[in-house]
């Protein structure tokens, strides 16, 4: 599930309430105190904090942390199509040429659909009629 810092709270709340207080008392925290620490930690991630999308790539998997505020979740795992494509357009790729490269191992459906998933998860973007990828690499 994907939680926005600023839904947190009510999510705790509404969502996870008993599981929240049996925690709680479990690590000898009061509710309250949990409710003051999650306040904390959603002004971390106010204007003052680092936003940013940064990936790590494993050969066969990448990893991407989001922290920007219009982040649809903090973590992603791309794996098959969709990191293939991703690795693609680290620099600007044409649709053409996606398909040109992955055809052999993916159907178009399944390109589109990745392509889609990367668009809506504003992992990448496309500009000028090409694919560009957002995050910026760290080492593994």
């Amino acid at each position: 599930m994907n939680i926005n810092p600023d839904e947190i709270e009510v999510v705790l709340r509404t969502r996870t309430y008993l599981t929240a207080r049996q925690g709680a008392e479990l690590y000898g925290m009061a509710p309250c105190t949990l409710r003051k620490m999650v306040r904390e930690w959603s002004a971390l991630s106010g204007s003052d904090a680092f936003h940013g999308l940064t990936m790590t790539d494993y050969g066969d998997e990448i990893f991407i942390m989001d922290n920007r505020p219009c982040m649809t979740g903090p973590f992603h795992v791309l794996t098959g199509a969709a990191g293939r494509i991703y690795r693609l357009a680290w620099d600007p790729v044409t649709e053409e040429k996606l398909y040109a490269e992955l055809s052999e191992e993916y159907g178009r459906e399944e390109i589109s659909e990745a392509v889609q998933m990367l668009l809506d998860n504003k992992l990448m973007i496309f500009l000028t009629g090409r694919y560009l990828a957002l995050a910026v690499p760290e080492k593994a």
